[in-house]
């Protein structure tokens, strides 16, 4: 590349990053320091055992300052340790929202280099004997332990093992949030351990957002159901059968606004989710969510359809399909 060319690249990168950095809440001060209080609790919660097969540290933290394009998700600071364990805080709030260990997954890499070389199959079986679940349950425990408000994702976890005969073997344990009993749409905490070690992989909250301020109900769900029909009627020019009605934590989107579903993860409502059927397509459906306080329709979705704008995975008012928790 040319050396004239060269620095102008480098100029506009840095240029770059230094308006996306002047868009943000936080500092990068603020971001390290947070970050490295996190990473504290974090690393008081391992075992001396899991600092083996560490690549080599970084001379120090750094942090950098994203704002991704895509629905239901905001800017964010990725902060990257020493040791390599990445960790990313809400820049709105400062909340850690995903913890990564990409020193373990260097690890995870060598295991399956080593099985390859004693024989087996590329990726497809291995003679390594997982832990018990019990532990790999109370691994993944300790490492929710130390997220904030960690006692609102509460219960028994759903649990998703994958590639159990693979060197690569993991599973994730998933708490869904509640707020004042009521859980939420689309809010989870979720820890993935590897099989073997017992170490983090990764682990990280989903669409995090404040918690309402109170639970309690003034609009009925009677009512909740007409403001729903009477808010389809004005949008579609017809009335819609109702065929679900159920109490949950939402957040608002512009689905009648705006047209769109992207999420405001500003704050969060407990509300009165109606799913209606609509009849112009067979299984398409619309959700809306009435705030249970007020009669507010916050958020719109259609369920059962593709294409921009439209809702495609299930359970989701108002949002975009959610990615994989943690990542």
């Amino acid at each position: 590349m040319n050396r004239s060319v060269f620095l102008y690249a480098n100029c506009l990168a840095l240029a770059t990053q230094a308006h996306a950095q002047s868009q943000a809440t936080m500092t990068k001060q603020d971001a390290l320091a947070k970050a490295g209080k996190f990473y504290t609790a974090y690393r008081a919660k391992t075992t001396p055992s899991s600092l083996a097969k560490k690549p080599a540290p970084r001379a120090v933290a750094d942090a950098a300052f994203e704002a991704p394009a895509y629905l239901a998700s905001e800017p964010y600071w990725k902060v990257l340790q020493p040791d390599q364990t990445e960790i990313h805080l809400q820049d709105r709030t400062g909340a850690p929202i995903r913890l990564i260990d990409n020193a373990n997954e260097s690890e995870v890499i060598q295991r399956v280099i080593d099985t390859q070389r004693r024989g087996f199959a590329a990726g497809k079986d291995t003679d390594l004997v997982p832990l018990p679940a019990k532990t790999l349950l109370r691994n993944a425990q300790a490492i929710k332990a130390i997220f904030p408000g960690a006692d609102e994702f509460s219960g028994e976890p759903q649990i998703v093992s994958s590639f159990e005969k693979r060197p690569e073997a993991q599973s994730m344990f998933i708490w869904p949030r509640t707020a004042h009993g009521i859980p939420y749409q689309d809010q989870a905490l979720s820890v993935t351990i590897d099989a073997y070690s017992g170490r983090l992989k990764m682990a990280g909250i989903r669409n995090w957002t404040p918690a309402p301020r109170n639970g309690t109900e003034r609009v009925s769900q009677a009512e909740a159901r007409r403001i729903a029909q009477e808010k389809t009627r004005e949008k579609f020019g017809a009335a819609a059968p109702i065929l679900a009605v159920a109490k949950r934590v939402i957040e608002k989107n512009g689905f009648w606004s705006q047209g769109g579903e992207a999420r405001d993860l500003s704050g969060s409502y407990i509300a009165w989710v109606v799913t209606l059927g609509l009849s112009d397509t067979p299984m398409r459906r619309l959700i809306v969510g009435v705030d249970s306080q007020t009669g507010e329709v916050l958020s719109g979705a259609l369920e059962g359809t593709r294409g921009p704008g439209r809702m495609r995975g299930r359970g989701s008012v108002g949002a975009a399909p959610a990615r994989n928790m943690g990542s």
